[in-house]
């Protein structure tokens, strides 16, 4: 259950391969960890999804890296939209 990472409130990069993650929602509930600058999110079912990384950006305003690339300028003026 991915929810029980909320209580790890210092956690600062998270690696998610093979975890069956395959949405939105399952992501956003980890929004509690507000330290957290690093994601990556492979061989998921989301990890195809077109606005995962726009997702994330909107979600996670603290976030500067996605699959090990860095959040840009662009992400997040295409986020605020």
């Amino acid at each position: 259950n991915i929810g029980k990472l909320k209580r790890f409130t210092k956690l600062k990069s998270l690696f998610f391969q093979d975890n069956n993650i395959y949405s939105f929602i399952q992501i956003s509930k980890l929004e509690a960890l507000t330290t957290l600058v690093s994601i990556s999110i492979e061989r998921n079912e989301v990890s195809s999804t077109v606005l995962l990384r726009t997702f994330i950006v909107y979600r996670f305003p603290n976030i500067i890296q996605i699959n090990e690339k860095s959040v840009s300028d662009s992400d997040k003026q295409r986020a605020r939209q």
